[in-house]
């Protein structure tokens, strides 16, 4: 009984770290995308399109961000690098 407890425990202490973490990188991209699109933070979009690549949407405008250090929990701390747009498909 005691190992299904700990277990418990961990896991429960495992997602409230991951959550901590989105919430960082979340809050982080939208005010660095926001200053980036010159778009107020509300209409800024943040979602993670693959491990540690981020996508920011808002005033019509996108890019897509790599979070150099994961670990960060609190906004302040992360830090980003704008990936260069792929050039459009030919016609």
């Amino acid at each position: 009984m005691k190992r299904v407890v700990v277990a418990c425990l961990l896991v429960a202490g495992c997602a409230t770290m991951h959550s901590t973490f989105q919430t960082a990188h979340q809050g982080s991209l939208t005010a660095l995308a926001a200053k980036d699109f010159s778009c107020p933070r509300e209409q800024i979009v943040a979602t993670e399109t693959s491990q540690d690549m981020w996508k920011a949407e808002g005033c019509g405008r996108s890019a897509t961000y790599h979070l150099l250090n994961n670990n960060c929990l609190v906004e302040r701390d992360c830090a980003w690098e704008q990936q260069d747009s792929p050039p459009p498909p030919p016609r």
